[in-house]
């Protein structure tokens, strides 16, 4: 399967990627995407698994997988949208997963004009667990440039928001909040910590 930068990820159907998903096989396959030196304990292990096993949830894995083929088949679109957005990015990546990382960012690169992509050496699939303070430091530093160009006004159009996936909420929450980034950026943290 091709991720969305066009990065192969899996030969696997999704069912085969998660049948007979069980706490050891679940242990050694989560394990496997952290970095070397970053490795979750056996407590932290012990808890992802409870979380992912609640009501017998490992059973429901193949369902969270869907984004898997959604990838290539809305490629275009979502590539599209991230090229041509008004909106700034930022990606925050563990240079060591073997799922999304170095190759990921440089495809990354490659695809978005003026990338803004923080590389985290050493660092897995799972950064804000591995490393939470470079991740919260690399978002705040982006929240900071993001309302640092609140004076500029951001101009959404109904072309810029129809690349985004149906599924999503934020363009009409986008189309709701038209005007200075600044606002913008309010009313999405608004809506945010209104909703959870």
């Amino acid at each position: 399967l091709v991720s969305v930068t066009g990065v192969q990820t899996s030969a696997l159907p999704i069912p085969l990627l998660v049948q007979g998903l069980n706490e050891t096989k679940f242990r050694e396959s989560f394990s496997a995407v952290f970095g070397a030196n970053t490795q979750p304990s056996a407590e932290d292990l012990a808890d992802f698994w409870h979380l992912i096993s609640l009501n017998r949830g490992e059973k429901l894995a193949h369902r969270l997988l869907q984004y898997i083929p959604e990838r290539r088949k809305h490629r275009e679109r979502w590539l599209s949208a991230m090229q041509n957005t008004k909106v700034p990015l930022r990606l925050i990546d563990g240079l060591d997963d073997p799922v999304s990382g170095k190759h990921l960012v440089k495809r990354y690169r490659e695809l978005i004009p003026n990338a803004d992509a923080i590389e985290l050496e050493g660092i897995g699939h799972y950064p804000q667990v591995e490393a939470p303070g470079a991740v919260l430091a690399a978002f705040l530093d982006f929240q900071k440039k993001f309302r640092e160009t609140a004076h500029r006004k951001i101009r959404f159009t109904g072309k810029d928001l129809h690349h985004l996936p149906a599924s999503v909420s934020l363009a009409q929450e986008m189309a709701e909040c038209l005007g200075r980034s600044e606002i913008l950026f309010r009313c999405l943290s608004q809506r945010h910590s209104t909703n959870g």
